[in-house]
């Protein structure tokens, strides 16, 4: 897995939860449903990303 697949993973991963608890805390149905989008989006692109990740060293 490049890096850079697991920069976007870990970015969308972490804003994703961060705005889950932002908006359970601050009662904001939209920040919740934004941070199940953000963590989807995190999945895809683990997903997306795997092939490397499943075996690195075949090129």
């Amino acid at each position: 897995m490049s890096i850079l697949g697991i920069a976007i993973t870990t970015i969308l991963g972490l804003l994703g939860i961060a705005a889950i608890i932002i908006g359970f805390f601050g009662g904001e149905t939209y920040l919740v449903i934004v941070g199940i989008l953000l963590l989807v989006s995190g999945a895809l692109t683990l997903s997306m990303f795997k092939k490397r990740l499943s075996n690195p060293f075949k090129d």
